[in-house]
């Protein structure tokens, strides 16, 4: 069994107009939009290349290791855990640090051979999909299919602030990055398009607290 993760992130997209695709095509909603909050850890070995999550997914907690980060796709153990704290604690405890805590908010769709499609936003940011399937081969037949590629920008995190709203990736960074605070801590590193940050943050917190 291959633990290899193919997956593509694709940001340039109206993802309003992507869910009637993905509904044509016979996907079906599996986890309707929710917060999704993890924390990501150094290895424990410490190796560069590697990083370990946890994450609460809503219908389940998973516990992650990626690691070879610079292959087109990366290598991926997941189990699932009974408890986010405890699976803090026990990182902790075999030596891992904590990198940063991150929210992001994501819905999930299931579709006809493939593993899965989210449509995901971190705060202040424009939603994007990500395809997720068993095989490269599974993946660039569903790519074709919905008749969408990957983008050709930095599609990092880092790279779609830069991209949006003109944020340097060398800017000092908190190790709590939520939605409460995102306006307070990047506002003064926004070059360009600020008002379309201040809208997404402020329809994403409305959506929070509603929840």
């Amino acid at each position: 069994m291959s633990n290899k993760e193919y997956e593509v992130r694709i940001t340039n997209i109206d993802t309003t107009e992507f869910r009637k695709k993905l509904k044509k095509f016979g996907a079906k909603l599996d986890n309707p939009k929710r917060l999704m909050p993890f924390v990501v850890f150094t290895h424990p070995k410490n190796k560069k290349d590697s990083y370990v999550r946890i994450r609460d997914e809503g219908k389940k907690i998973t516990m992650t290791s990626k690691s070879n980060l610079k292959d087109k796709f990366l290598t991926e153990y997941e189990v699932e855990i009974d408890d986010f704290q405890s699976g803090v604690d026990l990182l902790l405890s075999l030596g891992c640090k904590v990198k940063y805590y991150v929210e992001k908010i994501r819905e999930t769709w299931k579709v006809p051979g493939c593993k899965e499609i989210v449509f995901d936003s971190y705060p202040g940011l424009k939603e994007y999909i990500e395809i997720e399937c068993n095989s490269e081969k599974i993946l660039n037949s569903t790519m074709k299919k919905l008749d969408v590629k990957p983008d050709g920008s930095d599609i990092t995190i880092d790279g779609m602030f830069l991209n949006q709203y003109g944020i340097k990736k060398d800017r000092k960074k908190s190790e709590k990055f939520t939605f409460k605070d995102t306006k307070k801590n990047l506002s003064k590193f926004i070059t360009k398009n600020k008002s379309t940050f201040n809208k997404i943050i402020k329809e994403q917190l409305d959506f929070l607290n509603k929840k």
